[in-house]
């Protein structure tokens, strides 16, 4: 008899698991390495620059390798000043933790200083935190400093988008292409643009469209033969 954890049976006891529960979510979202928020949920978990020194993150919800959080309240982070003359790359990370004594797991932001280097050089992002009680670090903010303020934030996390989100996300960027390009995507004649520009068009909406797959863990694939061009989802 095969053995199989027959997790959503009814059983007369107590038997789903919180891991359970993660590899389910886990499966749902398509990623166990990143940062999954959900933009409708409250504030999406996004970012805003307040002051030159100062990043807030804003309430919302997100899965970290299928787990769930939530972030009830928005958070300010103060980062550290810098040098004129210097510039910096500062993480914003969280931080899995799981108490060896009792199991019980927590998570929380982590800000993490890089090291000074003069500008106009390129400089390196600080290690991941590391810990006995650390189980699991994920990047989530990245914040590039010059002359002591912050210049970009590159946010780490993609949202989570369903199966039905990512048709309408497809057919949005056909629609771009077709308008790039003159013509339709099933079948595109050559006396609408420069087989070049087609050529150059299909790539370059196809990368982001390769893009989009990536994050959501679904193979997404283009092909251009001679002047027909596919796109399939799967």
């Amino acid at each position: 008899m095969a053995n199989i954890d027959y997790v959503t049976s009814h059983q007369g006891q107590a038997h789903i698991t919180t891991q359970n529960v993660i590899d389910l979510l886990a499966g749902i979202s398509g990623d166990v390495r990143g940062i999954k928020t959900f933009p409708q949920l409250y504030n999406g978990l996004s970012h805003e620059i307040t002051d030159a020194l100062t990043i807030q993150v804003k309430t919302g919800a997100a899965l970290a390798g299928g787990s769930f959080f939530i972030l009830e309240d928005a958070y300010d982070w103060l980062l550290d000043p810098g040098t004129v003359g210097y510039s910096r790359i500062d993480i914003l990370f969280l931080v899995m933790y799981e108490d060896p004594d009792t199991s019980v797991q927590s998570c929380d932001f982590v800000y993490e200083v890089g090291n000074l280097y003069p500008n106009g050089t390129t400089g390196t992002a600080p290690d991941a935190p590391t810990g006995t009680n650390i189980t699991t670090t994920y990047p989530f903010l990245r914040m590039d400093m010059t002359d002591g303020s912050i210049v970009s934030v590159t946010d780490y996390a993609q949202p989570y988008l369903s199966n039905s989100s990512l048709v309408e996300t497809v057919n949005e960027l056909v629609e771009q292409l077709e308008q790039e390009i003159g013509g339709t995507v099933e079948q595109v004649q050559t006396n609408t643009q420069d087989i070049s520009d087609l050529k150059s068009a299909s790539q370059t909406m196809g990368q982001q469209i390769q893009t989009i797959s990536q994050g959501l863990g679904t193979q997404v694939t283009y092909t251009l033969s001679g002047t027909t061009l596919t796109i399939t989802t799967k």
